[in-house]
């Protein structure tokens, strides 16, 4: 069989992280829906903004540099999500007028963001993130995105860093490099298997790899407000008031382990179980869940196997 082909720049890129086995960290996302000014350079071919707005930012370019406010042709945008793989929110996710969507990434000195060439050309975009890496080391994941003709690319992104042989940072480096390993594929799953076929990884392990849709409308802060997955842990939490005796109760209940739980959900990654999860016992406000929340959860744990501790403070 021969291999798929790509065209990696003159040095050799990190395909896998490697080191010791970390426990899982996850992903925060936010959810802003801010509108975001979008700046086009014809001669660049991308697209160009900051999270604040600044139109006097300076953006570096072939020719140059410039300011943006001095670039003509620019758009409104809504920001729909603001990943953090670092210490910053290294990647815009922006959605235009038309519903498509731009996956804009920081630059090095981290004062404004830029989109591939491609801009608003995407219907959806998965990120696979590698959990067993810490901040600041340096870590490698991967975005695999299908176009407005259904084709699928995968991008190879890394979080570089500076460090010296006793691996002390030298210099931090803010923005995310980011690189084509596969384009034009039929089908995402196409696309990944070519990835392997080069010496990439497998994502089947649940274990280390989360798979997170950044084009849905699932909203991570608001999942992140009652359900946590911390590890092999999933926490539903609930705050309730009670007026007459002017308390409040605080109800947690704690899963494990969350392989067994994605099972008895008939989901595949942490996110969709997290999202399952709010979803089903969401309240009307959609910020804590419904009262009696634990005693479901305690009914379907148990009758699946799966550990559980519920525990029920009471405070004036």
């Amino acid at each position: 069989m021969k291999k798929p082909s790509f065209q990696p720049e003159e040095e050799e890129i990190k395909l896998h992280n490697y080191g010791p086995e970390y426990p899982m960290r996850y992903l925060h996302i936010s959810r802003r829906e801010d509108h975001v000014t979008v700046y086009y350079h014809p001669e660049e071919g991308r697209w160009f903004a900051t999270h604040d707005n600044d139109d006097q930012q300076v953006i570096l370019t072939k020719t140059g540099q410039v300011r943006l406010c001095d670039i003509r042709e620019k758009k409104d945008a809504i920001l729909f999500c603001f990943p953090c793989f670092e210490d910053k929110n290294e990647i815009m996710i922006l959605k235009d007028e038309s519903g498509l969507f731009a996956v804009l990434t920081m630059s090095p000195n981290g004062y404004y963001y830029g989109s591939d060439r491609e801009g608003f050309g995407y219907k959806t975009v998965h990120l696979y993130f590698d959990t067993w890496t810490r901040p600041l080391e340096g870590s490698v994941h991967y975005l695999t995105t299908k176009n407005i003709e259904g084709k699928w690319d995968v991008v190879w992104i890394c979080c570089p860093q500076y460090f010296d042989k006793n691996h002390k940072i030298l210099g931090i480096n803010l923005g995310i490099t980011r690189k084509w390993l596969i384009k034009g594929r039929r089908s995402e799953k196409k696309a990944l298997d070519d990835l392997a076929l080069l010496g990439g990884p497998s994502f089947n392990d649940t274990r280390r790899y989360i798979l997170y849709d950044l084009t849905s409308n699932y909203s991570q802060d608001l999942v992140e407000e009652f359900c946590r997955i911390d590890g092999n842990i999933v926490t539903v939490t609930g705050f309730f008031s009670n007026e007459s005796s002017k308390s409040y109760q605080r109800v947690s209940v704690c899963m494990w382990p969350t392989s067994l739980l994605r099972s008895a959900y008939k989901v595949k990654d942490n996110y969709a179980l997290a999202a399952k999860i709010v979803h089903q016992f969401a309240s009307d406000n959609y910020f804590e869940p419904v009262k009696g929340f634990h005693e479901k959860l305690k009914e379907f744990t148990a009758g699946h196997g799966i550990r559980f501790r519920i525990n029920i403070e009471e405070e004036n």
